[in-house]
């Protein structure tokens, strides 16, 4: 089989990289990874591999371990990139960019494939991994669909990394307005607008605000919205249902020109 100098150069780079997991073989009995795990000193990654917290307190090391995990050839997107930029709780499964399907597990999380193409610009690499890039990685899990998270739930770790690297929503919504064949727009759409308010990006609030943009409210559990204790303020449903539908009628003849540039 013929082996490409990127995959070569990848090979060689995991090749010299340090041991990032640690066996159960290397601790003093079976027991001992899960009371390091209970403890926050390693993370579990099945019944017998673990990988340091301490490793997981730097983008290079957080790249460094999902490096381990992502197959040769292949790119980090979703949850799994969303990890490497802002850390957190490791996700359950191994989102990849690859035209080649994975059935096996790898350390026990399984390898959720996305065929897709993906521009070079929104691609970055830190050592031998490659992943989206934050701005990318955002509009992914906001056009998300598969409810891992709540509609809140996405809001608020979106948000949080958005801020982390200094991205303004405006470049998100952006993106998705020239591509909007992307699957779950419109729910895309929708996550970055309450963004938008919660931010309080007040360039993009003022040309939401021109066409009389009702709050979303399709993708948020009926728990969570209970006397709006989730919601901001700003984001509290008109009683006027025909104001409610006006906006709407509104939303849908602008809304190609919402964003055009100045």
């Amino acid at each position: 089989m013929k082996v490409t100098q990127q995959q070569s150069l990848r090979q060689t780079a995991y090749s010299r990289q340090p041991d990032t997991f640690i066996n159960i073989a290397r601790l003093p009995g079976p027991l001992s990874m899960q009371y390091l795990d209970s403890l926050d000193i390693v993370v579990a990654l099945d019944s017998s591999n673990c990988f340091s917290n301490t490793d997981t307190q730097t983008l290079f090391g957080r790249a460094t371990i999902a490096a381990r995990l992502v197959p040769i050839g292949a790119a980090a997107c979703a949850y799994l990139a969303r990890w490497i930029w802002a850390g957190g709780a490791f996700p359950g499964t191994i989102d990849i960019i690859s035209q080649s399907h994975y059935r096996a597990a790898v350390h026990g999380h399984l390898i959720r494939v996305h065929n897709r193409r993906i521009e070079a610009d929104h691609m970055i690499q830190i050592g031998s991994l490659l992943l989206t890039s934050p701005t990318r990685t955002a509009c992914d899990l906001a056009c998300n669909e598969d409810e891992r998270e709540s509609f809140n739930e996405s809001v608020a770790s979106i948000t949080s990394m958005l801020e982390l690297y200094d991205v303004k929503p405006e470049e998100c919504m952006d993106l998705l307005m020239k591509n909007q064949r992307w699957p779950g727009h419109a729910k895309g759409l929708e996550v970055l607008r309450m963004i938008v308010l919660v931010s309080g990006s007040q360039d993009l609030r003022k040309r939401i605000s021109q066409f009389d943009m009702d709050p979303p409210h399709t993708h948020v559990q009926q728990e969570q919205c209970t006397g709006n204790s989730a919601l901001p303020d700003t984001l509290t449903a008109p009683d006027d249902r025909a104001q409610q539908q006006h906006g709407a009628r509104k939303i849908r003849r602008h809304q190609s020109s919402l964003f055009d540039s100045e």
